[in-house]
């Protein structure tokens, strides 16, 4: 009986769990922008295209970012990342992705905090990056940005699986889930090891005796990515640097 109930987990969350696309080539243009440049030309850029105004930049940005509340660590943000949050919910707004990008805050709170409510409070976190690789000294979070991280990660191993019948009874016959007795379990492993949350890398770098949160980017891929990746860093260092310690 015991295997059949795994068996009918796996083959449910293999139908359930959504197929989100993360990565269009317009979404990978954003994440690589340079802010003040202009956008190339077409349809999907004309949502957006606001961004190429300062002023209606400077405007919008505080609009968005003002919207975020119960967040007390903006003294480690840097102005790049607010910037990419303002820019990722204007796409979003425009439907150009489906990005909670409120989760960025809330991940940084489940860092800095110990703790946070929500989904996040189960990301994997605190992952350093090889320090032979190029981005030696830099930290990244994972920030589930997508509408089906949370089904994912319940899907992504065998270990989740067991933790999902672990999680079942069967009180008077009925089904039931236990949701607390299955993150407790999820959320006891170590903070950068397999089968929590993952997704967006949100990445870190201490400065001056502070934790910065710099930028927020796609999952790499084999190291793909960590040249441009590090590019922007570099550029969301000096931006923070001359913004005198201030979002």
């Amino acid at each position: 009986m015991d295997q059949l109930i795994k068996d009918a987990i796996a083959d449910t969350m293999a139908t359930i769990v959504p197929n989100n696309i993360s990565r269009p080539w317009y979404l990978e243009y954003l994440f690589k922008y340079k802010f003040g440049d202009q956008l190339p030309r077409g349809k999907i850029f004309d949502r957006i295209r606001q961004i190429e105004n300062p002023k209606k930049w400077i405007i919008l940005r505080k609009d968005l970012y003002s919207d975020i509340i119960n967040f007390a660590h903006h003294d480690k943000v840097s102005p790049f990342l607010v910037d990419q949050y303002t820019l990722l919910t204007l796409a979003k707004i425009y439907t150009l992705c489906d990005f909670r990008t409120s989760s960025i805050f809330e991940a940084i709170n489940k860092v800095e905090n110990g703790s946070c409510p929500g989904k996040e409070n189960l990301i994997k976190h605190n992952v350093k990056f090889k320090k032979n690789g190029i981005l030696s000294g830099y930290t990244h979070h994972h920030v589930p940005l997508l509408p089906n991280s949370y089904l994912s990660m319940l899907a992504s191993t065998e270990r989740n699986l067991d933790a999902i019948f672990r999680s079942i009874s069967f009180p008077g016959g009925e089904f039931d889930l236990d949701i607390n007795i299955l993150e407790k379990e999820i959320s006891s492993r170590g903070s950068d090891k397999g089968g929590r949350l993952t997704g967006h890398w949100l990445i870190s770098k201490p400065i001056n005796g502070k934790n910065i949160y710099l930028g927020i980017f796609p999952h790499g891929h084999k190291n793909n990515d960590d040249a441009w990746i590090r590019v922007q860093l570099h550029e969301s260092e000096r931006v923070f640097n001359l913004s005198g310690k201030r979002a």
